[in-house]
């Protein structure tokens, strides 16, 4: 089994879990028969059943897939000595990840979410808004700071400093947004429930699907 993600070999009728190779090339060899592409930015199997509908809920859900990209990092940071490869190209489908979903998700909380909630919110949840706001920046920096590891890497891995400090960034990184979004799991949308009423719910989740349609 592959080192950077969990297989699974995908049909129309749902997720097949039963495989039993992942080739270099990213192919699963499923025990039934023949060859199913897997998409290397699905860490897991999708995780619960939140929809836009209710926007809250989908926050969580994109915490759950941020989470496992998180996971292939710190795999990849273990194996970026004996299997340069694979670990800089799982690498690079997380930060396609972060680039895309993960945008989103900061854009669909700082410009939909974090307004209303702003709106009624008491002076203690306006200085969590606006820490949450300040990690969101962190993060971001820790990313390119990764981001540019990842490219000293690819140049020349065989510098164990430089392995180093890309283990120490992924660590950093990992700690800094399981914090943030255990956070934003217990405290965020705590508020968020108290404080947005259907109308808001609603418009939140007609401009999160107006950001997915573009």
């Amino acid at each position: 089994m592959d080192f950077f993600y969990e297989a699974h070999s995908r049909t129309g009728t749902g997720v097949r879990e039963r495989v039993t190779e992942v080739t270099p090339s990213g192919m699963v060899l499923a025990e039934n028969r023949g060859m199913v592409h897997v998409d290397l930015l699905t860490a897991k199997a999708p995780a619960g059943s939140a929809t836009l509908d209710r926007p809250l809920d989908h926050l969580i859900a994109c915490h759950r897939r941020i989470d496992d990209k998180l996971s292939v990092l710190e795999r990849a940071s273990v194996h970026m000595g004996d299997r340069t490869e694979e670990a800089l190209h799982a690498c690079h489908s997380t930060f396609a990840f972060l680039d895309s979903a993960g945008m989103l998700h900061i854009e669909d909380e700082e410009q939909s979410v974090f307004p209303r909630i702003r709106i009624h919110a008491s002076a203690n949840e306006l200085n969590y808004l606006h820490d949450l706001e300040s990690q969101h920046h962190e993060l971001d920096a820790c990313v390119s700071r990764l981001k540019s590891l990842t490219k000293q890497l690819e140049r020349d891995p065989a510098p164990p400093d430089a392995r180093e400090a890309f283990a120490k960034t992924v660590v950093k990184l990992a700690s800094l947004y399981r914090a943030h979004m255990n956070s934003e799991n217990e405290v965020l949308t705590e508020i968020g429930r108290a404080r947005l009423d259907e109308v808001a719910l609603a418009e939140i989740s007609f401009e999160m699907r107006l950001r997915r349609s573009h």
